[in-house]
């Protein structure tokens, strides 16, 4: 921002597009604008319909476990240096520190061909929902033949199922909306700016980039279904497919980021599941169990461990990597095992074009020496994540902490007013479930609670402050306090350093 306003102008922001549902693309919105000009509409924040739904659902609920894979997939514990962490597959590192924003937007885009002037600059949008997000959208700008391909169309294959987890993504659709832009808007587009990247100058230039992106993206989904069909599992079809050498020599279709193996398995995924269809993988033993009755079918960890050893000095390091699993989930205390599995994956992780592969090879060599690494001070940004909640969003993330085994035979109902909202919402636990409705006003409730929505976040976080907050100004209650007590012993929080390459 600090070179914008010193090289082109320094004018304040009117408005700010988010083009998708993933943090690192809102996530610093404070650091640009103030919440109260969003809210007031003095800045407009424009997003894809349904941005702000899918942000929850990608970063909220499923946001411990993917924070989690996220360390390994962008190597956030590792050095920066020759046999550590050089790149994240998109560019240098891009996720830094601070605090993370998550804002509603005051204007959607609705469809595909929807105009918008800001400020004199005219604007055509594209909506490319499920394609590298949930709600995604691109964007035209006539008067400067600009096509914004957000990540749509970018300078490395990109994921279609990421590392860290999120919903699969469609290919095909993917494909699909990049064959539409091209229809839309290539034939007046001089210049392509993707997310993360360069820009693409030049007519001619800029629509090869564009075909040969979506013909990337159809071609591994065409043959993953093509060879499905043929009775392959997804890891067959990984090793199978290979793109054809139009499409390979072209930098920006290289494995730098997604791979053809991985996003071979995901389109797999999308259209038919994990299970291949062979009944033998249906019901398999849990890991560890299964773990032990391997090592002892190998002859014991002894053997098992000099073969492993054998297999390594012939440079079978996948191999390696597999058997040894089984050695480390029977005796997470073989060191050997956990010394030999972590020399396996630093290999792979060095002859890997993609920087996602080999920083999550590389965080998995590093946890299995040195065990788990918890921060001594693990920032808590318990109030911040939850203050950028609507109360219903915050009911729903409650509703996924629930431990079904203590929350088995209670039944208790809760009524939850936010005057500055006009929200009143029954939460109410039965069956193991924790439910919310506006519509039931009439239902009897043991404990109501009328609270701001800012002192209902400080109630969450400090629990110890209850009583104070529960007497103070603008908060009162009716009924059972003990009951909100009673609800919140069911809550149980997630681990955000649990184990991966140990069990």
């Amino acid at each position: 921002m600090n070179l914008s306003k010193k090289h082109v102008a320094d004018k304040p922001i009117l408005a700010v597009i988010v083009t998708h549902s993933h943090g690192d693309h809102y996530g610093g919105l404070q650091g640009l604008v103030s919440a109260e000009d969003i809210k007031s509409g003095k800045v407009k924040f424009i997003t894809p319909k349904g941005f702000y739904e899918e942000a929850v659902s990608e970063n909220v609920l499923l946001g411990n476990v993917m924070r989690r894979r996220a360390g390994y997939q962008f190597g956030l514990n590792l050095e920066r240096n020759s046999t550590g962490q050089v790149d994240v597959g998109l560019g240098k590192p891009f996720l830094g520190g601070g605090r993370s924003s998550l804002l509603q937007p005051n204007f959607e885009i609705e469809k595909t061909g929807q105009t918008l002037n800001i400020d004199g600059l005219e604007l055509v949008f594209q909506l490319t929902p499920n394609s590298e997000a949930p709600a995604e959208l691109t964007l035209f700008a006539p008067s400067k033949k600009v096509f914004f391909s957000a990540e749509i169309a970018s300078h490395t294959y990109h994921n279609v199922l990421t590392p860290r987890g999120a919903k699969t993504r469609d290919a095909k659709a993917w494909a699909g909306y990049l064959d539409e832009a091209i229809d839309l808007f290539g034939a007046k587009t001089e210049f392509i700016v993707p997310s993360h990247t360069w820009p693409v100058y030049g007519h001619d230039k800029g629509i090869t980039f564009l075909e040969k992106q979506r013909d990337l993206y159809k071609y591994v989904h065409d043959q993953t279904v093509h060879l499905a069909n043929k009775g392959l599992n997804k890891d067959e079809i990984a090793e199978e497919i290979k793109l054809p050498p139009e499409l390979a020599k072209e930098w920006y279709n290289r494995d730098f980021y997604g791979t053809v193996k991985h996003n071979a398995k995901a389109t797999y995924q999308f259209y038919l599941g994990w299970w291949d269809g062979n009944p033998a993988e249906y019901d398999k033993l849990p890991q560890v169990e299964a773990a032990k009755k391997y090592v002892e079918w190998f002859g014991g960890e002894e053997t098992a461990l000099k073969k492993a050893n054998e297999s390594y000095q012939k440079g079978e390091y996948r191999w390696v990597a597999e058997v040894l699993k089984h050695i480390i989930f029977a005796n997470p205390e073989n060191t050997a095992a956990k010394n030999l599995q972590a020399d396996a994956f630093e290999q792979i992780a060095y002859q890997s074009e993609s920087g996602i592969w080999r920083d999550l090879y590389l965080a998995g060599a590093k946890e299995l020496r040195e065990g788990v690494i918890v921060p001594k001070n693990p920032v808590n940004r318990a109030t911040g994540f939850l203050s950028a909640l609507t109360p219903e969003a915050i009911f729903d993330y409650l509703s996924v902490t629930v431990d079904g085994n203590k929350a088995a035979g209670k039944e208790v109902a809760l009524r939850f007013i936010f005057p500055e909202l006009n929200k009143n919402i029954l939460v109410y636990l039965k069956n193991g479930v924790l439910h919310q409705s506006q519509t039931r006003i009439n239902d009897k409730a043991e404990f109501t609670l009328t609270i701001p929505k800012t002192k209902f976040v400080e109630l969450l976080t400090t629990p110890e402050n209850a009583k104070t907050l529960l007497f103070s100004d603008g908060v009162s209650f009716e009924g059972d306090p003990f009951k909100f007590k009673e609800l919140a012993s069911v809550f149980e929080p997630a681990n955000p350093y649990w184990n991966i390459v140990t069990p």
